[in-house]
């Protein structure tokens, strides 16, 4: 009798557990509908804060980049007793290609980053004039152009000689790697083109 309350409770908790949960967006999270169709003044400051707070989230964290290069460098050891990583896989061998060293975080975040700013640089165009007057479009371009050439430079930095992947305009597209040579070439004529936007 108490196995068939119990099972009977478990039951019903178990059903009350899988009720529907209706989701709201957080008052801060731009939903489709705000940054779809033509670009406003208020949905691309949504989409250039968005690009500034990847670009602090990649390169801020202590392990993405800062510090992390300079244990590649020989700069700087990190000796943690809770994370020997920095040690066993960047010190003491080859690092582990799916870590946090040999590409994953870092990498990632970076690409997230550019594919962004290569959207809101094809919508940029469409913006209408009333929006967006002509100098405000060559001033964002040409911010939005020197971010992704420095995140670009920056992967340059921690790849070297591996190559890094120039991402083209189709995000459904797998882009090759390219050597340091002609990824060093874009990064100069992105940062040539975001001058003369300026």
């Amino acid at each position: 009798m108490k196995k068939s309350i119990a099972a009977l409770a478990s039951g019903v908790v178990l059903l009350a557990g899988c009720a529907d949960n209706p989701l709201t967006n957080p008052v801060d999270s731009p939903t489709v509908g705000q940054v779809s169709g033509a670009l406003t003044r208020a949905s691309l400051q949504t989409l250039v804060t968005g690009v500034v707070a990847q670009d602090r989230a990649t390169y801020g964290s202590s392990t993405n980049y800062i510090i992390l290069s300079e244990v590649m460098a020989r700069d700087l050891y990190r000796i943690d007793a809770s994370e020997m990583r920095y040690v066993t896989e960047t010190l003491g061998g080859n690092p582990d290609p799916g870590s946090f060293a040999g590409g994953g975080t870092a990498w990632n975040s970076s690409y997230t980053e550019q594919r962004a700013i290569s959207t809101i640089l094809k919508g940029l165009p469409g913006a209408a004039s009333t929006e967006l007057s002509t100098p405000e479009r060559a001033a964002t371009s040409g911010y939005l152009k020197t971010v992704k050439a420095v995140s670009l430079y920056r992967q340059i930095e921690l790849r070297d000689t591996a190559g890094v992947v120039i991402q083209g305009d189709n995000p459904d597209a797998v882009d090759p790697i390219v050597c340091k040579t002609k990824a060093l070439a874009y990064v100069a004529a992105l940062l040539d083109s975001a001058n003369t936007d300026l």
